[in-house]
């Protein structure tokens, strides 16, 4: 008894812990703390008995438990202390023995043997298939159907072969989303309703759902991006925070030099080596990860800058604007002047009309406008100065033409908000399909006002048959017209298989919904959660993760050519300049009218005094 009160006293110090029992176990006993949830991982259970204690079958002691049998052997030199574990696999298998391992006064207490064999363990999976069938999710050529669920099914099929465990499927048309009811459809509410054990695909992790499911592990590659992050501790005894601190991913082995570094109550920090014991802790540092690849995006193609700004007033600055006109006015004072002098100093005719300012003007106004002049200048000096008016027109109109060409081909970079997507004349559309989250229950769970406002707006307040579409259609409209498609990464497979490489040099995204963390889901409390979690994160170090996302994910279509070829330029392109045509003749009608009542006005008194004299002066005669 005196080495069973060490080995005790030696299994406590091992396993800090809140609470610790040293039973001599009865069968009612294990019975209460079973129907209680006692024996479970957050318990260290050490159960004392002799060579022929046995534990009742119908006792459910859970796979990630600690619950260990010492029994005491003795003979007459010495007196060895044999440890087992004892688990179950699944509520309807029998009990686990592991292999005895026998503790030695002075020698170090043994490790637990390893419970990674499921010894052909079936589970029963749920997997996520929106859209078209299950039965082609091998084939690459339809890799933008149900991507995010091939993603991780690679994994979890590789995890199964590594624990010994096969999965019987069940298909579900959505990941879970919240009933008025409490429960959760989908994938969500068939691990809720114990109907599934596990997931063998990603789903975001939301509030809601944390209520209902536990996550495994992660699903996002080394590569994608480096995060921290706070979660609290799930340890009793630890009255801080977790903080993952993750530097660079793929030297997460690097953290095995920091062992038995514990906790810091000064800097809130806890790092746990990768081992067998400490790595579970590692299932609540998946929090932190961000995983953006989830979230979907509106996908548009910049418009152009014509149909978002007066492009006849951007080749030019304000500075080049003022010193043109400035530059005209001078010229036209100088012509008004010199042909003012010729005048004089050739003594003109009567009947010459004299120079006036109006006159000068629109001389200097044809120039400009490549249209001419109506008169030509009899001396040097006005002819000096027309040669400078039309090397300046020859410059300006040169100059202003090529940055309209090329304006004419460069998209806006305006949208890059959700703000100015809202206030864009785009037009809105969302793909018809239930990713990760639906769309209404955000809007109403959304604390953003312009969220709500854009769905409002622009979405609700058209018929659904008009801005829900299909993925094929939505990208088809982004090639063709100015829309914007609410669409997952998937549409980037049809964009590269359909679109021309000139099209793709102005994709914008703009996203709406927050960033949502991603991983496996189980059932609340599983046993198998920290099992799959070490497999998943093994399978994420050496790279097979990364495989899957290569082959699955398409990424964002790069430009390779800023040549776009030839386009076609539409209304919108030239309406500034056909609006000022539009004012012009309206403009001109109204001057010819004025010029005519004032020539009526100024001359027909004159007409009538000569007949007047004429018709006296027949009379007299």
């Amino acid at each position: 008894m005196q080495l069973l009160g060490l080995l005790l006293a030696l299994y406590m110090t091992r396993h800090r812990m809140k609470r610790q029992w040293h039973l001599k176990v009865y069968g009612s006993t294990l019975t209460r703390a079973s129907e209680q949830k006692l024996l479970s991982s957050l318990h260290h259970w050490l159960l004392l008995g002799d060579v022929n204690s046995t534990i009742d079958e119908n006792i459910n002691i859970p796979l990630n438990s600690h619950v260990v049998l010492a029994t005491e052997l003795k003979d007459d030199s010495s007196a060895d202390i044999v440890l087992r574990d004892v688990y179950k696999l699944s509520t309807s298998w029998s009990l686990t023995y592991t292999p005895a391992r026998v503790w030695l006064p002075g020698q170090p207490f043994p490790p637990s043997p390893s419970r990674d064999d499921f010894q052909g363990l079936v589970l029963r999976a749920a997997i996520v298939v929106m859209e078209d069938s299950w039965e082609s999710h091998d084939d690459l050529r339809y890799k933008h159907l149900n991507t995010w669920s091939k993603l991780t099914y690679g994994p979890m099929k590789n995890v199964a072969k590594m624990l010994n465990f096969s999965m019987t499927e069940t298909e579900t048309e959505s990941w879970g989303f919240l009933n008025p009811d409490g429960s959760f459809s989908g994938m969500v509410g068939l691990l809720q309703r114990n109907e599934c054990d596990i997931g063998a695909v990603q789903c975001a992790i939301t509030p809601g759902r944390r209520v209902a499911v536990e996550f495994a592990a992660e699903m996002v590659p080394f590569s994608q991006e480096t995060v921290h992050a706070s979660t609290p501790a799930h340890n009793d005894e630890i009255k801080t925070h977790v903080i993952a601190l993750v530097a660079s991913f793929p030297k997460l082995w690097r953290l095995r030099s920091i062992l038995n570094s514990g906790v810091s109550e000064q800097d809130h920090i806890f790092l746990a080596n990768l081992n067998d014991e400490q790595c579970s802790l590692l299932t609540y540092v998946e929090d932190p990860y961000q995983v953006l690849i989830s979230r979907p995006r509106f996908i548009f193609r910049q418009p152009s800058l014509s149909s978002v700004t007066n492009i006849y007033i951007l080749p030019f600055s304000v500075a080049v604007w003022s010193t043109y006109a400035l530059t005209t006015i001078v010229l036209t004072v100088f012509l008004f002047a010199t042909q003012r002098l010729e005048r004089r100093a050739k003594k003109c005719q009567a009947t010459v009309p004299p120079e006036n300012w109006s006159g000068a003007l629109l001389t200097s106004l044809g120039i400009i406008c490549q249209q001419g002049c109506p008169t030509t200048p009899g001396n040097i000096s006005s002819r000096i100065i027309f040669l400078f008016l039309f090397l300046l027109s020859t410059f300006f109109f040169t100059s202003y033409s090529a940055i309209i060409v090329s304006l004419l081909q460069t998209p806006s970079s305006t949208i890059n908000t959700l703000n100015a997507l809202l206030r864009s004349p785009l037009k809105i559309v969302v793909n018809d399909i239930n990713y990760n989250f639906n769309y209404d229950n955000y809007v109403n769970e959304s604390a953003s006002s312009l969220v709500k406002e854009l769905f409002h707006e622009r979405i609700l307040s058209h018929p659904k048959q008009d801005v829900y579409l299909t993925m094929e259609h939505g990208v088809e409209l982004i090639r063709t017209g100015m829309f914007a498609f609410h669409v997952d990464m998937g549409a980037y497979k049809i964009i590269g298989d359909t679109w021309h490489d000139s099209e793709k040099c102005n994709l914008k995204e703009v996203f709406m919904f927050p960033a949502y963390k991603g991983a496996i889901p189980v059932q609340k409390g599983s046993p198998y959660r920290d099992h799959i979690s070490r497999r998943l994160r093994w399978l994420r170090e050496v790279g097979m993760v990364n495989r899957e996302w290569k082959r699955w994910v398409t990424e964002k279509p790069t430009c390779d050519t800023h040549y776009s070829g030839f386009i076609s330029v539409g209304i919108e392109d030239f309406y500034p300049a056909l609006l000022v045509l539009t004012y012009g003749i309206p403009c001109s009608l109204v001057m010819i009218i004025l010029e005519l009542i004032h020539t009526c006005d100024t001359h027909q008194p004159k007409i009538w005094t000569s007949r007047f004299s004429s018709d006296v002066l027949s009379i007299t005669t």
